[in-house]
């Protein structure tokens, strides 16, 4: 069980939201559609959030197998910031008896704006169970099933705007084969439906269902030091909707993989794959048209959308032990009729219009994550990491860039420990993004510097650990540029945190 309740975060004294809004409207946006609103410097207004959870399970193990259900509960509300409800800009017909000017006139008698909040609440099912005693040709088997009822109310003021309701069922059904010769692998069954509904005058989504049966196997060739992988997926995807006027649309999906690791002395590994990859377009980009409150958006889909192909390849080094130990990875993706949200300029009621696309695509890019031990003696030791990584994603026909892409990421950081102390400190570097689509503002750079030093003690049987820490040291202003909502949304500010941890 957790809870937790949170005000309005902190932020840099320096950030002031009207001078990200001059910025958009200097870029064609409609001025008439800002809004004046109280900002007191230090906090992000309506960042609050109150979050319950719990968790129950039960399993009961056997010579040849188990059995286990669990049930699990989540709740929460938060704010969404950057953004109040204009209620007099909307066309639709209250039913509360709210007095509108449809006239759009903003004088004394402006209504005054409402914090959009967002209450969810999730249920969820589990049931997972294995057979590990052989059988016929099978080693063994494994089957889970999940049933999701999920629940979120788009909120403005105390009034809501917009209900959804979400029933998620899940099926997965795997054989594992005993090994054969070199060979071994599995291959099984997955099942899907989502039902989704959403209620209300702003309702972004028609009511749809989503049905999807999929037949997968994977195989694995052991010879030597090489170690060959192959594997498929087929699936059959039916998207329905009961509005009259937008099409049922269903796909069939087929994805196919090659791999390699080569072993090499040392603890050291080269591996490769290949993969030609199939996505059937989702319920929200085929019939989306509406608001939506929780991403500040006003999202547009494409009922005609087609299925997304990609080819992809890949290849890493990997050393598993040793002083210096970690991996490296490089990657291309080539997509045709790649899905994605594309930033239209316009603005309705405050929300940013996305509009649901497809074009050729390329992404391209690396990983990086090694560790280095510099020091070790009794059980004392001091660490060094790097890590970083790049991805850079354009249309394949003009060369533009996709919208909403992380920029390079560099870092790295000490870290020691002892059978009674750690610390650590580590230091992250997020390069701008001016490489960014048509209607999309780049982001500037930022440092973030983080540390923290704990000390672990016992009690009789009783293990505490105590932790202080401390992020974003330098107060730093930063935005993540793979968010629509960058500048309304601001990363939090300095963080220092005590903690206390009781084990037993």
């Amino acid at each position: 069980a957790a809870l937790r309740e949170t005000d309005d975060y902190s932020i840099p004294d320096e950030y002031d939201p009207e001078d990200y809004e001059e910025h958009e409207d200097h870029e064609g946006h409609d001025e008439g559609e800002d809004h004046e609103e109280e900002f007191t410097p230090g906090t992000l207004p309506n960042s609050d959030l109150e979050t319950r959870s719990a968790t129950a399970g039960l399993t009961y193990f056997g010579t040849k197998g188990f059995l286990g259900m669990s049930a699990s509960g989540f709740d929460t509300n938060y704010g969404v910031p950057g953004h109040e409800h204009h209620g007099e800009e909307h066309d639709h017909e209250h039913e509360e008896g709210e007095d509108h000017d449809e006239g759009g006139d903003h004088g004394e008698e402006e209504e005054e704006e409402e914090d959009v909040r967002i209450d969810l609440e999730r249920r969820r099912i589990d049931l997972d169970g294995e057979i590990t005693e052989p059988f016929a040709i099978f080693r063994g088997f494994k089957a889970r099933l999940g049933y999701v009822d999920y629940e979120h109310n788009e909120l403005e003021g105390s009034e809501i705007g917009t209900q959804f309701l979400k029933e998620t069922f899940e099926g997965r059904f795997e054989f594992v084969q005993k090994q054969k010769g070199r060979w071994s692998g599995s291959f099984g069954l997955q099942v899907l439906e989502d039902d989704l509904e959403a209620i209300g005058e702003e309702a972004f989504l028609p009511p749809s269902a989503t049905q999807t049966v999929g037949l997968f196997a994977f195989e694995e060739l052991t010879t030597g030091n090489l170690n060959w992988q192959f594997g498929g997926r087929i699936e059959s995807v039916d998207n329905s909707t009961r509005e009259t006027d937008l099409p049922d649309r269903s796909f069939t999906p087929l994805s196919l993989s090659v791999g390699l690791v080569w072993e090499l002395p040392r603890e050291w590994s080269l591996g490769a794959a290949l993969a030609r990859s199939q996505k059937a377009p989702n319920a929200s980009e085929l019939y989306s048209d509406g608001p939506h409150a929780a991403t500040q958006t006003f999202e547009i889909g494409d009922p005609n959308l087609d299925t997304e192909t990609s080819i992809g390849f890949d290849v890493s080094i990997r050393r598993g032990g040793g002083p210096l130990h970690g991996e490296l990875t490089l990657f291309l993706n080539r997509f045709d009729d790649f899905i994605y949200q594309q930033l239209t300029g316009e603005e309705i009621d405050g929300f940013t219009v996305l509009q649901y696309t497809q074009a050729n695509a390329e992404f391209r890019g690396g990983e990086l994550d090694i560790e280095y031990d510099l020091w070790e003696r009794s059980h004392n030791h001091l660490n060094l990491t790097v890590m970083a990584d790049y991805v850079r994603a354009e249309l394949r026909d003009t060369g533009e860039a996709l919208p909403f892409i992380p920029p390079l990421r560099i870092g790295g950081g000490l870290h020691y420990g002892s059978q009674r102390w750690h610390a650590a400190g580590e230091i992250r570097r997020v390069d701008e993004q001016s490489r960014v689509a048509e209607e999309e503002l780049p982001t500037p750079s930022y440092t973030m510097v983080n540390a923290s030093v704990g000390y672990r003690f016992y009690l009789e049987s009783t293990l505490i650990d105590l932790m202080l820490r401390g992020t974003n040291l330098t107060d730093e202003l930063a935005f993540n540029a793979s968010s629509v909502q960058k500048f309304q949304r601001p990363r939090p500010g300095r963080d220092i945190s005590l903690l206390a941890r009781v084990s037993f």
